[in-house]
């Protein structure tokens, strides 16, 4: 690839700075836009939600039948 070429997710590096990297090419690392960030978020707020509720439903089964004994 031409040195003067970008990908999406690429940033030509000067001759120098390549030869400060091993492997000779630095990938920028991706910047996700506020909807994938706000998917995200909101996916990791409902598998809290949902693990929260598996643990609540587990300690009330545990001591429902530790209360039969």
């Amino acid at each position: 690839m031409d040195k003067a070429q970008k990908t999406e997710h690429e940033e030509v590096l000067s001759d120098e700075a390549l030869d400060n990297v091993s492997g000779g090419r630095v990938n920028i690392a991706y910047k996700p836009n506020n909807f994938e960030i706000q998917d995200c978020m909101s996916q990791y707020n409902q598998a809290q939600h949902l693990a929260s509720r598996v643990l609540k439903n587990r300690d009330d089964t545990t001591n429902s039948i530790i209360g039969k004994f």
